[in-house]
């Protein structure tokens, strides 16, 4: 995505994530945050990467920092007035959090 950030490129294309619930608080509802804090060398330079996932209920049943896995596929969808790759997902399941927590 850093290299063509351009959402319509990703259009259906499936997508399988695991990481932590964030509730961005300017996101109605029906939207959250899957996300994962990413290392390229050591724990002082993580930083986090996530993607928006379009829920069809609410996103309560998900609180903020529980993990879940999200299988589905990616579609373009205007957040805060910016057109962004969403997730819409097939599968929200909620998985413990990994013995590693973090991506390299």
């Amino acid at each position: 995505l850093n290299v063509y950030p351009e959402p319509d490129a990703y259009q259906d294309k499936p997508v399988n994530v695991t990481g932590f619930v964030i509730h961005p608080p300017n996101w109605s509802s029906e939207y959250l945050m899957v996300a994962r804090f990413v290392l390229t060398c050591c724990a002082a330079d993580a930083y986090p990467v996530g993607l928006p996932v379009q829920l069809t209920g609410d996103r309560s049943e998900f609180p903020p920092d529980s993990w879940i896995s999200v299988t589905g596929k990616m579609l373009t969808a205007t957040l805060e007035g910016q057109r962004r790759l969403v997730i819409q997902p097939d599968d929200v399941s909620s998985v413990p959090e990994p013995r590693n927590p973090y991506e390299f």
